[in-house]
């Protein structure tokens, strides 16, 4: 009997590999849920014992954001900042002043 409608698994492809580390779980389910929506398998290393006690996030490292090797690279890159978002966080924020120079009268 086959399932026509189940995933195939992906075969064991040695030990996982840390992405990245995180303090604090918001950012770490942001990340997650990125590399889950793109079909990368992830999990986040450490995320029970911390939840329990949140003391012991400096101890263990934070939560740790795991993939397989093979999928180490793309992991890497869907999760660095976009140019984009770099760009706009660098413009200057204009001056409101009026050019009428109402605040030196």
């Amino acid at each position: 009997m086959t399932n026509e409608g189940a995933q195939e698994k992906k075969p064991y492809s040695g030990p996982l590999e840390m992405v990245t580390r995180f303090r604090d779980l918001p950012e770490a389910f942001v990340a997650k849920s990125i590399l889950d929506s793109a079909g990368v398998d992830c999990f986040l290393a450490d995320e029970n014992t911390i939840r329990m006690d949140w003391l012991w996030s400096n101890l263990l490292g934070g939560f740790k954001l795991m993939v397989r090797p093979e999928d180490l690279e793309e992991a890497k890159k869907l999760l660095e900042p976009s140019a984009g978002s770099e760009a706009q966080a660098e413009e200057p924020i204009e001056n409101s002043e009026n050019e009428t120079g109402d605040a030196s009268e």
